[in-house]
């Protein structure tokens, strides 16, 4: 499993997911990917299980590849941190892996509803290389075209 998954994890949840307007909250977006536990109860027994694993299972896949992939990343972000404080807690493996996912659904669909992009601490070098690894150089000169425009209307 690869730590560079993003580009396609994103073009997979905006294909699914649109602009997320038909969800409310983004517990409502995990329950549609499948990424909640199962419960069984009677009685007086209460058990959780693991995720439920109904819902779009294209996304659910992505977002699962990408959270394990959390683990082997050397960038310090939020996730990789989570991702430290979980096997601390003695949450590991597919625990882990779930609760970063849950985390990353969670952020995917904040961005979705604010139009926002997400920001890493050098995240325009990390983007470059990341669009050359996928032989996107085009969309490099075009990115860069798009900035040098929005700091001249800026300064206008």
């Amino acid at each position: 499993m690869r730590a560079d998954c993003g580009i396609p994890t994103a073009a997979t949840l905006i294909a699914y997911i649109g602009d997320g307007q038909r969800f409310g909250t983004a517990s409502q977006l995990r329950n549609y990917i499948g990424l909640i536990p199962r419960k069984d109860q009677s009685g007086t027994v209460d058990k959780q299980l693991g995720i439920t694993k109904f819902g779009c299972m294209p996304v659910r896949r992505h977002i699962m590849q990408g959270a394990w992939g959390i683990k082997k990343f050397s960038r310090d972000c939020s996730l990789t941190r989570y991702w430290e404080e979980l096997e601390a807690r003695r949450k590991l493996g597919q625990k882990a892996a779930v609760a970063i996912a849950n985390k990353m659904i969670s952020i995917g669909f904040a961005l979705l509803k604010t139009g926002g992009l997400y920001e890493m601490p050098d995240g325009a070098q990390y983007l470059k290389r990341k669009l050359k690894s996928y032989k996107l150089e085009a969309l490099i000169e075009h990115h860069s075209a798009k900035i040098d425009s929005d700091k001249s209307s800026i300064d206008c």
